[in-house]
């Protein structure tokens, strides 16, 4: 059943997730063992992670890692370790996160499971990433490809195509972003992943505008929609997905207003749910009101900077501080 829900997530039902996580829940806690299992505790975590509060899914995987590790349940105790790591990265404690994942892969490498250390280099990626540290998150998704290499049908494949074209857009390699978002939403599409499929369609709208090709920002604003089909609202990773449509809204839709408005609603509940989105989101926001009203928000970017160093974003404080051009204004 927590296979039923993981990849319910990645399809985006979230009233199949929901339920299934009821479920393993019921099923921990009978009359004859009024204790939940390691599993019945690792699935309401990861319902509060991925929907609501990510900082009470973190007792829940405390103690499910510990009865995980207790029975020898590796394969349950990994995925509580990547939960950890997970969670802690959302809060904004990148350090903290980081040593879970080397956790994580140290006990993926010591079970021999090849797919356990990919998806540990992955998560370990992504945390530098945020740190803004491009060379170690590079460095990871390389091992993960050269691993992963060995089984080129893997499922994983999609996530490292993402996070790579991520850096690559970030680093301003707009033809590498353009070419691994295409093959990340082409095998995402293929396998019904609409997490990735969305992502990887709003990075291509990111590269489209970032090119100053307002045609080609809409039609993958429209392809954005076409594959979300009303799933955007329950997409727990949406900061590029909004940026992408606030971005169509302003330089091709003529309707700024609103695309402040939607950017509004998605950094009030980002700055709940995940640190990270929410400071990336935030700079794109700034962006926007720079392109509409024509002037740098220094005052905006100042408090974004704080933010970052805060929790030692990095790549965040280094682009707030230097204001790129706006490709376009808005109408």
């Amino acid at each position: 059943m927590t296979l039923l829900m993981r990849n319910a997530d990645k399809t985006c039902d979230v009233a199949l997730v929901r339920s299934t996580a009821r479920a393993l829940w019921r099923s921990g806690r009978t009359s004859a063992n009024l204790q939940p299992s390691a599993h019945s505790l690792f699935a309401r975590a990861y319902v509060f992670s991925k929907y609501y509060w990510p900082e009470r899914a973190y007792p829940l995987l405390k103690e499910a890692q510990h009865k995980a590790e207790k029975e020898q349940n590796w394969e349950l105790d990994h995925a509580c370790r990547e939960g950890l790591g997970v969670v802690l990265k959302q809060v904004g404690r990148f350090a903290e996160s980081i040593e879970q994942f080397r956790y994580s892969l140290a006990l993926g490498r010591r079970t021999l499971n090849p797919q356990a250390q990919v998806a540990s280099l992955v998560n370990l990626a992504v945390v530098e990433e945020a740190r803004g540290d491009f060379e170690a998150a590079t460095s990871y998704l390389q091992e993960a490809e050269q691993l992963g290499s060995q089984y080129p049908n893997w499922y994983h494949k999609v996530y490292r195509l993402s996070n790579q074209a991520g850096l690559a857009l970030e680093s301003g390699r707009l033809d590498d972003a353009a070419s691994k978002y295409r093959e990340a939403m082409s095998r995402a599409l293929e396998m019904d992943e609409c997490r990735i499929a969305m992502t990887a369609c709003a990075g291509l709208a990111l590269c489209a505008k970032e090119r100053g090709d307002p045609k080609g920002l809409r039609s993958y604003c429209d392809q954005l929609r076409s594959i979300a089909n009303g799933r955007d609202r329950v997409l727990h990773d949406r900061w590029k997905p909004v940026a992408a449509c606030a971005w169509n809204m302003c330089l091709n839709e003529g309707m700024p207003d609103l695309a402040v408005a939607t950017l509004e609603g998605a950094l009030h509940e980002l700055r709940r749910r995940d640190i990270d989105h929410w400071l990336r989101l935030e700079l794109e926001a700034i962006r926007i009101q720079e392109s509409i009203c024509g002037a740098t928000q220094e005052a905006r970017r100042m408090r974004l900077v704080e933010a970052a160093q805060k929790y030692g974003a990095q790549g965040i404080v280094n682009q707030a501080q230097f204001p790129s051009c706006a490709s376009g204004r808005a109408v």
